[in-house]
């Protein structure tokens, strides 16, 4: 459990921890998708294999990687920025977006 489903169940948020713990399964799906294809990306980059590589070989490198930096942005289709750590004197608070649409909340008390 992460701090943003902790923060929810504090602040007896049922649905937004619902929510959080989804998006949480489908970041570690992502993240698992990318490291599989690791397998491409260490030997192109540090012994200039790239090279060998086949052109559906790479696409699929780039498509998990583009999935799963695509689900860390705005799901608004006017802000689609990235979602970023919003501190206040060196303790993080939220994550959020630019125009306010994420916001999951990471504060476990007033």
């Amino acid at each position: 459990m992460d701090d943003g489903e902790k923060s929810a169940i504090h602040w007896k948020l049922d649905d937004k921890k619902a929510a959080l713990g989804a998006a949480r399964a489908r970041a570690k799906e992502l993240v698992a998708k990318s490291n599989s294809e690791q397998w491409a990306i260490n030997p192109a980059v540090h012994f200039n294999a790239w090279a060998n590589l086949q052109r559906n070989e790479f696409q699929e490198v780039v498509d998990a990687f583009r999935m799963l930096l695509e689900n860390l942005r705005c799901e608004n289709e006017s802000c689609k920025s990235y979602i970023y750590v919003s501190l206040r004197k060196g303790k993080a608070e939220a994550l959020r977006c630019s125009c306010g649409a994420t916001s999951i909340n990471l504060k476990l008390s007033n």
